[in-house]
């Protein structure tokens, strides 16, 4: 995805990065709201639905491989 790395993307969103690890400059893979379709380098939004919150599938994205999480926390 080009250009569409961690600090473009907290840039973009009037955000600030926290716990970047080195990876500021990394270019995401993929991105997506669905915590089962995280792939390594992905970027997950972690965001609230009527029946599920998902900053509680944040550890497991994580798990999985993404590199970072948009969230509201």
């Amino acid at each position: 995805m080009k250009n569409l790395s961690l600090e473009n993307i907290a840039r973009a969103c009037s955000s600030e990065l926290k716990n970047a690890g080195g990876n500021e400059t990394r270019e995401i893979t993929c991105a997506v709201i669905d915590s089962r379709k995280i792939e390594e380098g992905g970027l997950f939004f972690a965001t609230k639905g009527e029946k599920v919150d998902g900053h509680s599938f944040i550890p497991s994205v994580f798990e999985k491989g993404a590199l970072a999480v948009l969230s509201e926390e």
